[in-house]
């Protein structure tokens, strides 16, 4: 959603906005587009918006991401501030994300 709002829907060649996507993508996201790059077409391009839409843009496996990186996420000693803080930054990440994630709420579920 960032990048549509600060680069993909502005009026920019083609071959910027693919050397902007490339450069924001990283990990599994960008190998999952990275034959898009070799090309700087607008059908590249929007092929590569496709995939991600396809595997990224699911409501439902953005939410099951932020449940599963929340249950495996390794247990915090008491004398670890480092890590306490990492945790309650994703924390915060969740509560942000949250109106905007479809069935996120169910994190904040307390029963």
């Amino acid at each position: 959603m960032s990048f549509m709002a600060l680069i993909g829907h502005q009026p920019l060649p083609v071959h910027e906005k693919m050397f902007y996507l490339k450069n924001y993508l990283s990990g599994e996201a960008r190998k999952a587009v990275e034959g898009f790059f070799y090309r700087n077409s607008e059908e590249a391009y929007q092929g590569a918006l496709k995939v991600l839409e396809e595997r990224y843009g699911n409501h439902f496996i953005v939410q099951r991401a932020f449940r599963d990186k929340l249950m495996k996420w390794p247990k915090v000693g008491s004398s670890d501030p480092a890590a306490l803080r990492e945790f309650a930054d994703f924390l915060q990440g969740c509560v942000a994300a949250m109106p905007h994630v479809k069935g996120l709420a169910i994190l904040d579920d307390c029963d």
